[in-house]
């Protein structure tokens, strides 16, 4: 999962999200960053990073802390192509999912195996913020 992701679609209330970069350092530190952009009232808008530790649980599972406030989530992978070009991954209980592709465009067919596997695994698609 090292490097940046596109997000392709996610979870209602995460669709400011454009991408997630995986930290993966040596010596178990690892972290996650997600870019989201940023407006105010008056238009203007700027790219805001929201960093998280990253302590791995199992292999494509982290429990993630954030580096501000100390709340955690998990996230797991819960599918990859065999290319590591896109992915699905979600926290256990449902509440938050994201598509992530290498690129910001094409993959239709990955895109849609990747939803089709969140839904099977109880994810709601139908509010999905898809880009």
């Amino acid at each position: 999962m090292a490097g940046t992701w596109q997000v392709r679609a996610s979870s209602p209330g995460y669709g400011d999200i454009q991408t997630l970069d995986f930290d993966t350092k040596g010596g178990g530190q690892h972290s996650v960053a997600f870019l989201q952009a940023g407006c105010d009232a008056s238009g203007g808008c700027e790219a805001v990073t929201d960093g998280w530790l990253a302590e791995p649980l199992a292999q494509n599972r982290w429990r993630l802390t954030s580096e501000t406030d100390e709340s955690d989530m998990e996230l797991w992978v819960i599918w990859i192509d065999d290319g590591y070009r896109t992915a699905a991954i979600g926290s256990p209980d449902s509440d938050l999912a994201f598509i992530l592709d290498r690129k910001p465009k094409g993959g239709a067919d990955r895109i849609t195996a990747a939803r089709e596997v969140l839904a099977f695994n109880g994810y709601n698609m139908a509010a999905f913020v898809t880009r």
